[in-house]
């Protein structure tokens, strides 16, 4: 059984981040109603190539399998590694 095939082009997280940043300045200070949503989500969609589309649903994909502790947390680390955030409670030394 194979789930992924070696040569799936996935897209990077930061690529994700900037599809989702793109998509929610449509709706910032706006109340659509769900039609007019439906139809501006169209719109954004439309912009992107259908293989681009598909390595950006991928990596959501993948990043919804994930568990809490697997994914990137921003702010700890410049290294872009996946890592759990410090236990609040665990003392330094």
């Amino acid at each position: 059984m194979m789930f992924m095939d070696e040569d799936m082009d996935v897209a990077s997280r930061s690529d994700l981040d900037e599809f989702f940043r793109g998509l929610s300045k449509r709706f910032d200070k706006k109340d659509f109603g769900p039609g007019r949503r439906r139809i501006v989500i169209a719109e954004y969609l439309r912009n992107f190539a259908p293989d681009e589309l598909r390595r950006l649903f991928r990596r959501a994909y993948i990043d919804a399998l994930k568990s809490p502790s697997q994914k990137t947390v921003r702010g700890y680390g410049e290294s872009g590694k996946t890592r759990a955030p410090p236990d609040p409670d665990t003392k330094k030394p």
